[in-house]
């Protein structure tokens, strides 16, 4: 009886080991790239590449399942990390490839997920100059903004008026009302 054995002529590898994706806000991702490489002297066929134990927040770009690596050749296959909680998200990568014989290899997915930052907030202080209105005439007040805001780089702003102790000086009212507050605003680049 005559038996032929034929080592496995080398293995594909993979590169960085592991794939640190770092810390990533939840609702954001990191597309990372990972080197297969073929240092034998033979082509080699990608007979799978998965995430193991299989975590929502790796995925592989794109499908390589098939596909030859010739002999001193590589190929890069992007890998996003996109977490979907808060914490450690980590597990492996594992390629299979065959040529006379089937090998394994995995190196180590590493990230984590962090809460979302809180939006900035700037609060700009308003003032009221002082201001005076004749009489049977509607009450107009100018509020300014106490501070530049233009490095605030706002696309949007909500301003909040609320009336606290309000001091009128008033020569004579035999008879008052209040009307409804109208608010009107004007914005200019660079003011």
């Amino acid at each position: 009886i005559a038996v032929t054995v034929f080592g496995t002529g080398g293995r594909l590898t993979m590169t960085p080991d592991p794939v640190n994706a770092g810390t990533i806000e939840i609702g954001k991702s990191i597309s990372l790239p990972v080197t297969i490489s073929n240092p034998t002297s033979m082509p080699r066929r990608i007979i799978s590449l998965d995430v193991d134990p299989t975590l929502s927040a790796w995925t592989l770009e794109e499908h390589v399942v098939n596909e030859i690596i010739n002999a001193g050749a590589s190929r890069v296959v992007n890998i996003r990390f996109a977490p979907t909680v808060v914490g450690d998200a980590s597990t492996r990568l594992v390629l299979v490839d065959a040529e006379r014989c089937t090998t394994v290899t995995s190196i180590a997915l590493i990230g984590r997920g962090r809460e979302p930052d809180p939006p900035p907030q700037h609060v700009a202080q308003l003032r009221i100059d002082r201001f005076s209105v004749p009489p049977e005439s509607r009450v107009k007040i100018p509020i300014h903004w106490d501070a530049d805001i233009s490095a605030a780089g706002l696309d949007c702003a909500e301003i909040n008026v609320t009336f606290s102790y309000l001091s009128l000086t008033v020569d004579s009212v035999t008879v008052g009302t209040m009307t409804d507050v109208a608010l009107a605003s004007t914005f200019a680049d660079g003011a």
